[in-house]
């Protein structure tokens, strides 16, 4: 499942920092969740720090001499990245407050523990990885030209919960640490082109063409309705 090239070890990463988020590892030999929920900062910094130590082992050789010999490993990890707004339990409304503060809070730390660590990592939106996994959208449809969504938070993260059970079938997968072993999957997937980025940590990476260009539209749209309300206000 995970590459061993020329003797290093390629370890892939994935961190949800939700109030119910968790962290996932895959590994050569082994795939690892837990939740982050009650982590205080050490457990997040030594979480994240032993998999970018490089385990020396004690061997023998064809002579029977003991010597040691230091594991390479490369570890690539990727980060869910916060917004400004989170969603209610219910699915529908949005606010601001304590909740997303320690939200960013939680992503804050985890961003500085891997910078800290020297593992390479990138972020990326829940709605641009949810579109690299093949399940179906969150349903929703338009209400007064506003999306509502028909299926509740909960539905939809059992649907994710039973999605990662899929991938990782003799793994004990909990809602709290779905989104993780998804991300860590995705991880695996793209890590070449997560190690061809030349600044890890600062842009999106696998991107569609068509959400660049949502986004492209959307800025120049902004653009064009400030200069208009700008010749607006010098008209009056």
């Amino acid at each position: 499942m995970v590459e061993e090239q020329d003797g290093v070890r390629k370890i892939f990463l994935g961190l949800d920092p939700g109030s119910k988020g968790g962290l996932a590892a895959i590994t050569p030999s082994v795939v690892l969740a837990v939740s982050c929920a009650s982590m205080s900062l050490q457990d997040l910094w030594d979480w994240v720090k032993q998999w970018s130590q490089e385990p020396t082992l004690l061997l023998n050789d064809e002579e029977g001499e003991v010597f040691l010999k230091t594991e390479r490993v490369e570890v690539y990890a990727l980060l869910e990245r916060v917004g400004g707004f989170i969603t209610r339990e219910e699915g529908e409304a949005r606010h601001r407050g304590s909740p997303m503060f320690n939200f960013g809070r939680t992503y804050g730390h985890l961003e500085m523990a891997l910078t800290a660590a020297g593992i390479k990592f990138h972020t990326m939106t829940p709605l641009v990885w949810q579109k690299h996994i093949n399940l179906e959208p969150r349903q929703a449809e338009k209400v007064d030209r506003k999306k509502v969504y028909t299926e509740t938070q909960r539905e939809w993260k059992n649907r994710l919960k039973a999605y990662a059970q899929t991938l990782f079938p003799t793994v004990k997968v909990t809602l709290g640490t779905c989104d993780a072993l998804i991300l860590a999957e995705l991880c695996r997937r793209t890590y070449q082109q997560l190690s061809e980025e030349e600044d890890p940590g600062t842009r999106r990476i696998t991107e569609r063409p068509k959400d660049k260009k949502k986004r492209r539209a959307a800025a120049r749209k902004r653009k064009r309705s400030g200069k208009k309300r700008m010749e607006q206000k010098e008209g009056e």
